[in-house]
């Protein structure tokens, strides 16, 4: 069993307490697992960098103008004082200028690209601790190892599973809801008699309740956060201990306890951007992985709006560990409803895997609630699902980068 772990996830979960993003009590989680592989003999560097303080303002922001633009489009005399451009109501063309803006950066936001909601969203310092654990002999691949060390909030949307069912639902029903306000507002600013207050009801309804329910996280307070995610930052420090003792043969693994996960899993990308030749590595997340009763648990795909996938040749490579270890009781799961520092990076074309232990009914232990504390770990779950990881590290070194690289489309740039 992994004491080393559980001590990490203790120290951070209880001596630290609650690590919003881009907070004091982050930085200071951060300091500590810079601190450990200091002491493990490692050269240790950090990273700050500006980050997004909340996850859901773009959506409450975009939401909350979707609103606003509903009322200069159906008030717009009242707004515009009956202004007429070229023909068209002032007030109108202002509310679809609004609602195309805002539905084009909801998008972009959820491909993980830059837009004007999240110019909008108010920004803080995080920053990404990570190490290099070098081979034994000449490198021939390289896998980063990444566990974010900040906790969430306690949104409604996931109060129970239930809540969260409803919100997977709400999130497809919202993306629809904004396209239509949209195109119902372009519509009625040419063709006045066809767009009236009864059309646009139903889906200014669906956008005012994610209005509620993406701004009701920002009043909530930070969970102690102990299986997710010091329980991965704990991980990444205990395979750091595991490979300054026993180096792998031609693998270079870059050990990365990253930040503001939470508020949009800006931390990988941040390190890409400085370390541009990450896009050639392979990622492995390790996220939520010492809930009671899962895992080890492979996410074959993270879907908010269009599936992201992981790597094939990766997943296949951890299909293979599962298979000789039998002991270890892997499964999978397809991640519905939002994401983990898997999706940008498949989003940016690297190839990632993640390691989210869900429960075998699709249930995250404790996620973003109060519950989320040291004694709801569970040591097991914790010790199958390092020991994974750790297996997985020592299949990829034996198999090589020229044979899981063979067939891969070609890396992708990140952002525009």
């Amino acid at each position: 069993m992994s004491r080393d772990a559980l001590r990490h996830i203790e120290h951070l979960s209880v001596t630290i307490g609650p690590r919003g993003s881009c907070t004091e009590q982050e930085r200071r989680a951060s300091d500590y697992c810079a601190q450990e592989l200091r002491e493990m003999g490692y050269d240790v560097h950090v990273q700050p960098f500006r980050a997004a303080r909340s996850g859901w303002a773009p959506f409450s922001i975009g939401s909350g103008l979707m609103l606003v633009a509903l009322l200069k489009f159906h008030f717009s005399h009242a707004f515009a004082g009956g202004l007429a451009v070229g023909g068209l109501d002032a007030g109108r063309l202002v509310a679809v200028a609004i609602a195309l803006t805002v539905t084009v950066s909801i998008l972009l936001q959820l491909a993980f690209r830059p837009n004007p909601l999240a110019w909008l969203t108010p920004q803080g310092t995080s920053q990404n601790v990570y190490a290099v654990a070098r081979p034994r002999g000449e490198r021939r691949r390289t896998v980063v190892v990444s566990g974010h060390v900040d906790s969430h909030r306690t949104p409604i949307a996931m109060a129970s599973p239930l809540a969260f069912r409803v919100f997977q639902g709400l999130t497809t029903l919202g993306v629809i809801a904004f396209v239509v306000l949209a195109g119902l507002f372009v519509l009625g600013t040419f063709r006045p008699e066809m767009v009236g207050m009864r059309l646009t009801l139903l889906p200014a309804l669906v956008v005012a309740v994610v209005f509620i329910v993406t701004l009701q996280p920002e009043f909530s307070r930070y969970v102690p956060g102990a299986n997710d995610n010091a329980s991965g930052a704990a991980a990444v420090l205990a395979l750091a201990a595991r490979l300054k003792a026993s180096p792998l043969a031609s693998t270079q693994v870059w050990l990365l306890n990253s930040g503001a996960e939470e508020t949009g899993a800006t931390g990988p990308v941040r390190l890409l951007e400085k370390h541009p030749e990450l896009r050639d590595a392979d990622w492995l997340i390790l996220d939520n992985i010492a809930g009671a009763g899962t895992g080890p648990c492979l996410i074959t795909a993270e879907h908010v709006v269009l599936p992201m996938r992981a790597d094939p040749l990766l997943l296949a490579a951890a299909r293979e560990v599962a298979a000789s270890r039998p002991d270890l009781g892997a499964y999978e799961h397809y991640y519905r409803g939002l994401f983990s520092e898997h999706s940008p990076l498949a989003a940016a074309g690297c190839r990632s895997l993640a390691l989210i232990n869900f429960t075998p009914q699709g249930v995250l232990p404790d996620w973003h609630r109060p519950t989320d504390t040291f004694d709801g770990v569970d040591p097991g779950v914790l010790d199958r699902t390092e020991e994974f990881a750790w297996a997985l590290l020592g299949h990829l070194d034996g198999q090589g980068r020229d044979i899981l690289s063979a067939g891969r489309p070609p890396v992708q740039a990140l952002g525009p």
